[in-house]
């Protein structure tokens, strides 16, 4: 308290130290402190941390999951585009890049005209399932990669889906990095996307000669 406090009541405080009172300070009450136990107070829950590895460890089987049925469903495709990112890496980021950025702006245009409203609420809609395909197809990329350095065989499901979930699981701790680890998440994600855009795109049937 400062020389020119003046109190004229009772003072009640919570503190493990004693009150520090200017010799001019006036406390015409009783003085009680309460001593607080800095050990007592409440501390985040241990749980939180588990259950948030918990999430991580669920998304990550998820991933996983999907990553396998665009395997077996898609095979051909999957593989092409796997390929098209290893081969052709800038140009697969570039089309990531377009349909990142490209989906949403002309989702919500289209949204604006009253008439697009199905197509552009059916293209947000499709739009995670479109980023989460091209993850997976990056992370595929990377496994198709490290095998061949590593001199591993893909022969046989298991040994895809092997290959599949440990590229899973080291990316995922390698995206803990500050950072570094960000950008490469990023990368694989972007350039997965637009190697898995650009394989659909490529599907298309040849425009028609005239006669």
């Amino acid at each position: 308290l400062l020389d020119t406090a003046l109190l004229n009541g009772t003072l009640h405080y919570t503190n493990p130290n004693e009150l520090r009172r200017a010799p001019g300070a006036v406390v015409t009450g009783k003085v009680s402190r309460f001593a607080r136990d800095a050990r007592a107070e409440p501390e985040p829950a241990a749980g939180n941390g588990v259950w948030g590895w918990i999430g991580v460890g669920l998304w990550t089987a998820g991933l996983f999951l999907f990553g396998l049925v665009l395997m077996r469903g898609l095979p051909g495709l999957t593989s092409r585009a796997a390929n098209l990112m290893s081969t052709q890496g800038l140009r697969s980021l570039g089309w990531g890049l377009a349909v990142a950025f490209g989906v949403p702006l002309a989702a919500g245009v289209a949204m604006l005209t009253i008439i697009g409203m199905p197509l552009g609420a059916s293209a947000l809609a499709l739009y995670p399932v479109l980023l989460a395909a091209g993850y997976l197809v990056g992370v595929w990329s990377v496994a198709l990669r490290a095998r061949e350095a590593l001199g591993g065989s893909a022969a046989g499901r298991g040994a895809g889906a092997g290959w599949l979930a440990g590229s899973l699981v080291v990316l995922l701790v390698v995206g803990v990095v500050p950072f570094v680890g960000w950008m490469i998440s990023l990368w694989v994600m972007l350039a997965g996307t637009g190697a898995f855009a650009r394989s659909l795109w490529l599907l298309r049937p040849p425009p028609e000669r005239g006669l």
